[in-house]
C-alpha cells in the first residue's frame, strides 16, 4: 500500500458508463447487478475508466483466487501478475477480499466473450497511526458476469511471501 491520501484521479467511477443498459441488453455484463434484494453491486466504481470489449476466440485470461473465492468470479486479468505485491498494488486487492495462493485460467471460446475492461481504480486501504494508506490500482482489468464461464482447475501461484 501507499501512504497518504488517495489521489482524485485514481478514484472509481461514480456512475454507470453511457449506454450501459443498452449494452447489457446486447449481452455485456451488468456492472450494477442486484446481488441481494435492493442491493446493487456498483462494480463500475472499481474502474477509473471502462469500456465494452469483445474478447476474441483464443484469448487467455487469468483470475487470482483463494479457498473462499469463486473460480468463475467477476474480475480477471490479461496476464498473470508476477507476485503478490504487484497483484495487490496494481489491481487494488485488499487482504480481506482475497488471500490468493491460486489462479485459474479461461480461454475464450469460438463465440468470443463480451466483457468490460478498463483501468483498475485505487482503493482506500486503512488508517494506521493516523496515517491514510491506499492501493493505487492502475492495471487493466476485465469484468465478466460472475459464474458465466468455465475455468481451469486452480493452480498454485507459487508466489514468494512478500
Amino acid at each position: 500500500s501507499t501512504k497518504g491520501k488517495m489521489p482524485q484521479e485514481i478514484r472509481g467511477l461514480r456512475k454507470k458508463p453511457e449506454n450501459h443498459d443498452k449494452l447489457v441488453k446486447q449481452g455485456y455484463p451488468d456492472l450494477n447487478y442486484e446481488y441481494k434484494k435492493g442491493e446493487f453491486a456498483e462494480d463500475y466504481a472499481n474502474f477509473s475508466d471502462v469500456k465494452p470489449v469483445e474478447l476474441k476466440p483464443g484469448t487467455k485470461i487469468y483470475r487470482i483466487v483463494d479457498e473462499n473465492s469463486a473460480d468463475a468470479g467477476a474480475y480477471w486479468a490479461y496476464e498473470l501478475p508476477k507476485n503478490k505485491t504487484e497483484w495487490r498494488k496494481n489491481y487494488a486487492v485488499k487482504d480481506s477480499w482475497n488471500d490468493n495462493g491460486y489462479y485459474v485460467e479461461h480461454v475464450v471460446g469460438e463465440d468470443g466473450l463480451k466483457v468490460w475492461t478498463g483501468t483498475t481504480a485505487g482503493q482506500p486501504y486503512e488508517k494506521h497511526n493516523d496515517d491514510d494508506f491506499y492501493l493505487k490500482g492502475g492495471n487493466k482489468q476485465i469484468f465478466i458476469t460472475p459464474g458465466s464461464i468455465e475455468t481451469s482447475k486452480p493452480k498454485l501461484t507459487n508466489w514468494p511471501e512478500a
